[in-house]
């Protein structure tokens, strides 16, 4: 086993999805706290910084490139943005039983890991969010626009 306790070690944190930022606080302390502690150079990179930081940009393209490939190339592939029909999404999934949205937005990592990867652009929850305050003369669509205002 080698020894590296003379060596310049360099910490990479990286998501290769720039968009990943949701967290980007958190990691930043957490690194801060590592480099003090280890007295080591920590660096946090999201997408193409990487790459810029590895004078290395070109391969970054070339990834990009290879991607829209892959993803060409599958073509039965579901689209998970269920905000480019906000209107029809909305009105296929806004009598769900009150329960169902419950469920849903009890719990914040839940809902910032797959109900925000569903509608990214937050357009189909701000339709439900104006449904609920429309009906919030019932005490679950009162309770449901409160949380879901507070998840956005």
């Amino acid at each position: 086993m080698k020894n590296y306790e003379n060596e310049k070690l360099v910490g990479i944190f990286y998501f290769i999805d720039p968009d990943l930022r949701k967290n980007e606080s958190y990691y930043r302390s957490e690194l801060l706290k590592m480099k003090d502690d280890y007295n080591v150079d920590l660096y946090l990179f999201y997408g193409k910084e990487l790459f810029e930081f590895l004078n290395a940009i070109d391969i970054w393209y070339e990834i990009l490139d290879y991607l829209k490939k892959w993803k060409a190339s599958i073509s039965d592939l579901p689209e998970l943005n269920f905000d480019l029909e906000s209107e029809q999404t909305f009105n296929e999934i806004k009598d769900l039983p009150p329960s169902v949205f419950r469920k849903l937005f009890r719990n914040r990592e839940v809902f910032n890991d797959i109900i925000l990867t569903l509608f990214p652009e937050k357009k189909t929850l701000s339709l439900l969010l104006e449904y609920f305050k429309q009906n919030n003369n019932k005490a679950i669509y009162k309770t449901l626009s409160e949380k879901l205002e507070e998840l956005l």
